[in-house]
């Protein structure tokens, strides 16, 4: 038995060591802003980073690693321990085989990858969104609005581990109640903030690292979402490159919950294997998706529920409710009801008592914002990629599941445009 097999087997002790590496690592890098930011006065009010060295980026590198190892090697120790098994009988057999160093080495580097592109994109992160002198010249209002989110997010998670059925008397607005309400409640970026602020991060910190969290889990989600209905691995890393590290998703880092619909990605996933097998882990994982959603920004929840309609009639189409439970559905649909009376009720309170101010001006999303150059381009690859996948037949399409539902999504896109322009659509 070789010494890797030994760690692995061992996976409580590895993992446990990496978790306490990972915690002194943490609390390394917290003492360590504590010592180069000035925390009193005006930095309180206007939190800011110090511009990052070369050993600074080494320091996070090695941080995001552990923190992938940490997570990933206890789902990965079977298959290296059945790799392992496999190679030492072809070893004793006298055949060609492969070192187990060599398999787990090939995780290490995929693992480091990600953790060098999370990395990089925390760095990109605090130079544009945090330390750039011309978001105080250009847009003063944005500089304010980026203090406010970093103190909210931060808050939020400290609201949700001791407080959490006060969570919107945030008491920015005293004496009004609920005063959360006055703004996004950003609920779900509060629950990925909330690792970060048991480790003792400050608002800063515990920012970017859900700033970065929330790009990898696009990634990830769009990977897993293309690789478990094509069966293709190498179209759902390109699908999740392309949308988790999308223009759209990094462009807006003051307030990127109005854009998040990762958790709809997750939805549809488990959505479609809920309808397929009936399986309590995807009701779990439905509800857990649609919750998540709901607690972003009512902007992506309007846009999730209005794609969710094509998509619901394909999935009782093609499965019919054969395989559900009406207990499962009672409870994603209970599950939704509690999240929605959470998060939007004390709106309605507010809105009934006459607090919450008419809107002066509503946004659209007028047509012409799609257009090559805009803001809301889908890029090239993209449209190529849909084209070919609209243009195709259906015998061509790799399917690892039972059909795919292109034209689903492409109805639930075309209405989420339409609701989203508004009285544009007609006027481009």
């Amino acid at each position: 038995m070789t010494a890797v097999e030994t760690l692995l087997k061992r996976d409580r002790l590895s993992v446990g060591a990496m978790l306490v590496v990972l915690t002194v690592l943490a609390w390394g890098y917290t003492i360590h802003l504590g010592r180069t930011m000035d925390m009193s006065g005006s930095d309180m009010a206007m939190p800011h980073m110090q511009p990052w060295s070369a050993g600074m980026f080494v320091y996070m590198f090695i941080m995001w690693s552990v923190m992938m190892v940490a997570m990933m090697l206890p789902s990965a120790a079977p298959m290296i321990l059945t790799f392992a098994a496999v190679q030492r009988r072809r070893q004793e057999q006298g055949g060609a085989f492969v070192p187990s160093g060599v398999f787990v080495a090939g995780y290490l580097v995929v693992w480091s990858a990600f953790s060098l592109i999370a990395t990089s994109a925390q760095y990109g992160l605090e130079r544009v969104a945090l330390v750039s002198p011309m978001m105080g010249r250009a847009a003063p209002w944005l500089d304010t609005d980026q203090t406010f989110i970093v103190w909210q997010v931060s808050r939020n998670a400290r609201a949700l581990i001791s407080r959490p059925h006060a969570f919107f008397d945030s008491g920015h607005c005293y004496p009004t109640e609920n005063a959360l309400a006055h703004t996004g409640p950003m609920l779900t970026m509060g629950i990925l903030a909330i690792p970060a602020a048991l480790l003792g991060a400050n608002p800063v910190l515990t920012y970017n690292i859900v700033l970065v969290s929330m790009l990898l889990l696009a990634g990830w989600a769009m990977y897993w979402l293309v690789t478990d209905w094509t069966g293709v691995p190498a179209a759902g890393i390109v699908a999740g490159l392309l949308y988790g590290f999308h223009r759209v998703e990094i462009a807006n880092v003051v307030h990127p919950h109005i854009y998040d619909t990762t958790w709809t990605v997750f939805a549809l996933g488990f959505g479609r294997r809920l309808f397929a097998h009936g399986r309590w882990r995807d009701a779990a994982g439905l509800a857990a998706s649609a919750v998540l959603q709901i607690g972003t920004s009512f902007y992506p929840f309007v846009a999730s529920v209005l794609l969710a309609l094509p998509f619901g009639v394909w999935l009782v189409l093609r499965h019919r409710l054969r395989h559900l439970d009406r207990w499962q559905i009672g409870f994603v649909i209970a599950s939704v009801g509690l999240a929605g009376a959470f998060t939007f009720m004390p709106y309605v309170l507010l809105s009934g008592a006459g607090e919450l101010p008419a809107r002066e001006a509503q946004l659209f999303a007028w047509p012409a914002t799609y257009l090559p150059g805009e803001s809301l381009f889908f890029g090239w690859p993209c449209l190529v990629l849909a084209g070919l996948s609209l243009a195709l037949p259906r015998s061509r399409i790799p399917a690892a599941t039972e059909g795919v539902p292109r034209w689903a999504l492409l109805a639930g896109l075309l209405l989420v445009t339409a609701v989203a322009a508004g009285p544009g659509l007609g006027t481009g």
